[in-house]
């Protein structure tokens, strides 16, 4: 075996077998978990991303259910731009880097920022500041 037949290198696929892999157009993506996407969470997420001078319509969301691996780095297209995660974790992603959520990961010319579910995030207003505070900084508001 060599080093490239190690799972991290493969394909995205689920344990379904369904491959999913959407390319990022515009500077901003979101992902959600596809369990804690409803009505309320969709009007919190449009709050939140109208607060910083942007148009949830305008932005990309993609949900993934429990199953979804996703190869983030393979989303990208050497954009720069910040990926918001909600609910989603780290080895969904594919990612071997340690996150924080709250915290902004930088790798290549993408920042990631891991929040937690859009219901948590509704009612924790601890959570919606640690949110609102590294928006303001990457959009500089």
């Amino acid at each position: 075996m060599s080093f490239f037949d190690f799972p991290i290198y493969t394909p995205a696929q689920d344990l379904l077998g369904k491959n999913f892999t959407p390319i990022i157009s515009g500077p901003i993506a979101i992902f959600v978990y596809d369990g804690d996407y409803g009505e309320s969470e969709q009007a919190l997420l449009s709050k939140i991303i109208g607060a910083t001078g942007n148009q949830l319509n305008d932005i990309e969301v993609s949900q993934l259910n429990a199953q979804d691996i996703l190869p983030i780095k393979q989303t990208w297209n050497d954009q720069k731009g910040i990926d918001i995660i909600f609910g989603v974790n780290k080895a969904q992603l594919m990612l071997q880097s340690e996150v924080h959520p709250y915290y902004p990961l930088r790798i290549d010319e993408r920042t990631l920022l891991f929040c937690d579910a859009l219901t948590e995030l509704s009612q924790n207003a601890e959570k919606k500041k640690a949110l609102w505070g590294c928006l303001k900084t990457y959009f500089e508001i």
